[in-house]
């Protein structure tokens, strides 16, 4: 052990030193460890085809994980099997008649418009009297009439960011086609890319976890429990993203505890941009998780 000409210790490490009668050993620390802990929902136990549990479950852990110090994502697989257009942002009105569109992955915009004319034309309403279609090298929205005038409603004001109006550029809850005017043109480009980026949200039932995720806008639909952030590629339908840190997919706070923990079960939940469980229609996802314990 090396010393200074004064006698003290310039070697960090563990010391003896006596306290009365006793001898007591000093800066002794216990050895850290990594665990790389892999989640597959294809493999959980309470696995029930049919039913939406693909991205909100609980799994439970034969062996527990104690005096854990932190954790975070390391990597997820998630299949791009979501649908843009699905049960809750798939209706509007015209006057008082609901248009719903069907549940689906719609990769262009003639896709949409071929549904939305249909369904119109289910609804009674003629062609020639009134139509939708996309416009301009901006894929604007128009809803057009020839005759009588119009009430095109998007839904309730307080969810019009998450549906279908929002997708095709409409920034207002409901407009107006008189007889005059004869058309209504949205206020910005068409984006069916929905959702833009996916939450992974786990639940260890720890009462010293600390949120690291905020969001600064008072109406942000943020879980408590998200740990990690996962970008939307641009791959289509069916495909799959393997998000992780290497290839900027994957942004994950390192949980870090107040004090050691121990983990036997985890509720985990994989979120959409406004906080809604996704609906993989049937397809698993699968993530790893990196945990340092003593």
């Amino acid at each position: 052990m090396s010393y200074y000409f004064d006698n003290k210790n310039i070697m960090s490490g563990p010391s003896i030193k006596q306290q009365d009668s006793h001898m007591i050993m000093a800066g002794v620390s216990k050895t850290i460890k990594e665990r790389i802990i892999s989640i597959d929902t294809k493999f959980r136990k309470d696995y029930v085809y049919g039913q939406n549990a693909d991205a909100d479950f609980t799994v439970n852990f034969g062996e527990k994980i104690t005096e854990v110090r932190s954790m975070e994502v390391d990597s997820i697989d998630v299949p791009l099997t979501f649908f843009n257009i699905n049960s809750s942002n798939n209706t509007f009105h015209v006057n008082t008649s609901l248009i719903t569109l069907t549940p689906g992955f719609y990769p262009n915009v003639a896709m949409v418009a071929t549904e939305i004319n249909s369904k119109m034309v289910s609804a009674g309403f003629s062609p020639a009297d009134i139509s939708f279609s996309a416009v301009g090298i901006n894929q604007t929205s128009v809803f057009r009439t020839n005759t009588v005038a119009y009430d095109i409603s998007f839904g309730a004001a307080e969810s019009y960011k998450t549906n279908l109006g929002w997708l095709l550029g409409f920034r207002k809850n409901s407009y107006r086609i008189s007889s005059s005017s004869k058309s209504v043109v949205s206020e910005c480009s068409i984006n069916l890319k929905n959702p833009r980026h996916l939450f992974l949200a786990i639940n260890e039932f720890s009462s010293t976890n600390v949120n690291s995720f905020l969001a600064p806008f008072e109406n942000a639909n943020l879980n408590k429990n998200i740990i990690a952030r996962i970008s939307v590629p641009d791959t289509g339908f069916a495909t799959t993203v393997t998000a992780s840190h290497g290839n900027g997919y994957l942004v994950s706070e390192v949980r870090k505890y107040l004090e050691k923990v121990n983990i036997q079960r985890m509720h985990i939940q994989l979120l959409d941009d406004a906080g809604n469980v996704v609906n993989l229609n049937g397809s698993d996802f699968a993530f790893t998780l990196r945990i340092t314990c003593e």
